[in-house]
């Protein structure tokens, strides 16, 4: 069940796969509790959300929890993997994330789409711009997110695909310690669109003849679309008017 390595301990192959199974055994127990409830008329317990930033979150958030105040929320962030991962071994209940594509054990809506912009600190010489062309990449001192990051994907495909080599000076595994790095002047980070936030240290720069865009979408596991809780919180985001929402896998 456990391995010691020095003064680690970690769980075997055999003890991943029964800590996988316990979590799903008690999600399930809680999931029926708040079926019994439901039936009644009450929705409580709790609804774990993972999301790839507060920001994407936020909307939804707010909504369900006016809607239904006895249910307690928890958000959690993490690259587009980790948000992934936490679905897979019931740590989050629903996720919003990167579309992932057809997968079946999966139940997804899209959640509309952001762009993935360039941000330079206010010292740097595209401050006074509105957008670059890719080419104007090549050679750029660059920040970016660790390996697993969708923003990073994206961007990294967009400069293969332009031919542009850019010079990787750091790889760091937040948006927020991105931005922090991009404004002491190390060079220019990549985030999504409204990500920065009133910042007047930073500047945002589309890039004109490669847009970026990075389609979202809410995904729970298909075998628990039916929770309470999860059931709902898919209603109530159908009912936000900004969002576009036409349901997959249904």
């Amino acid at each position: 069940m456990f391995c010691r390595y020095g003064h680690r301990v970690e769980l075997t192959d055999t003890g991943r796969r029964l800590l996988a199974i316990t979590q799903r055994i008690f999600s399930l127990e809680a999931e029926a509790a708040e079926s019994l409830r439901a039936a009644a008329g009450l929705l409580v317990g709790q609804l774990r959300i993972g999301s790839i930033g507060p920001a994407h979150a936020t909307q939804l958030v707010v909504a369900f929890g006016q809607r239904y105040s006895e249910v307690a929320l928890s958000v959690s962030v993490g690259n587009s993997h980790q948000v992934l991962e936490g679905l897979l071994t019931f740590r989050s209940d629903v996720a919003i994330l990167p579309q992932m594509g057809k997968d079946p054990r999966f139940f997804t809506v899209p959640y509309g789409r952001s762009r993935i912009v360039l941000v330079v600190g206010r010292s740097h010489p595209w401050t006074a711009r509105k957008a670059v062309r890719v080419e104007e990449l090549k050679g750029q001192r660059v920040v970016l997110r660790e390996v697993g990051s969708a923003t990073r994907r994206l961007f990294e495909d967009a400069l293969a695909k332009a031919g542009v080599e850019v010079q990787r000076v750091l790889e760091i595994e937040s948006r927020e310690a991105v931005l922090e790095t991009v404004a002491a002047g190390m060079g220019i980070g990549v985030a999504l669109e409204g990500e920065t936030h009133p910042d007047t240290r930073l500047h945002t720069v589309r890039v004109s003849d490669a847009p970026m865009m990075l389609e979202l979408e809410i995904a729970c596991l298909a075998e628990r679309r039916e929770a309470p809780a999860i059931k709902a919180f898919f209603d109530v985001a159908r009912e936000i008017p900004s969002a576009l929402f036409h349901a997959s896998n249904a």
